[in-house]
């Protein structure tokens, strides 16, 4: 009787869903709504915005990476344990990534873009061990110069961009329907504190 129920349990319990293959972009793709982003390029750069330890003892590290293919740039800001995936001059493989808009100091409603790992995202070197990773650039292949995490959006309201028409200049408009309600929107004080 126990192993007739077993049986049957086994019998009911959903079959495995395939896992689905990443959808890899390059770094000119990357918009302020750009969600689940996966690439493979190289790490050209790390900047230390915060290093220390807390009163609990903890480590907190905060580093933003310059990431590169042949497209161009972004910064990816890495947080704790996900600064020791990373080294400099070496491919990085980014699978589920995510825009955040950050607002530097003084900047007024000037946003810029960040690469950024949600709980769902995965670093790792490259090579690693998923079959469907494109070959990442070489180092003399990456472009540096075009880097979208230097794009200046303008945040503004719904009711500021009716009868708007904009008027040109290097800002984007990065209305309150996209990233602003997404929650995408990050202040300068929040790397400080």
């Amino acid at each position: 009787l126990g192993s007739a129920t077993m049986t049957s349990a086994a019998a009911a319990a959903p079959a495995e869903t395939p896992r689905r293959r990443a959808t890899y972009v390059h770094v000119k793709d990357i918009g302020p709504d750009s969600d689940g982003v996966s690439l493979v390029a190289q790490v050209v750069s790390a900047d230390t915005k915060v290093d220390r330890i807390q009163i609990d003892g903890s480590h907190v590290r905060v580093v933003e990476y310059l990431l590169a293919d042949e497209t161009g740039s972004v910064l990816l800001r890495a947080k704790d344990q996900q600064v020791d995936r990373i080294e400099v001059g070496k491919p990085l493989v980014v699978r589920n990534g995510s825009v955040t808009m950050y607002s530097p100091p003084r900047s007024g409603n000037v946003c810029l873009i960040r690469l950024i790992m949600s709980k769902w995202g995965k670093l790792s070197q490259y090579p690693d061990s998923v079959s469907s990773t494109p070959t990442p650039p070489s180092t003399w292949q990456t472009d540096k110069e075009h880097n979208v995490s230097l794009v200046e959006y303008i945040v503004a309201t719904a009711e500021e961009n009716v009868g708007s028409q904009g008027e040109g200049g290097d800002h984007q408009d990065a209305s309150a329907t996209g990233a602003a309600r997404a929650g995408k929107f990050e202040d300068a004080e929040d790397l400080e504190g």
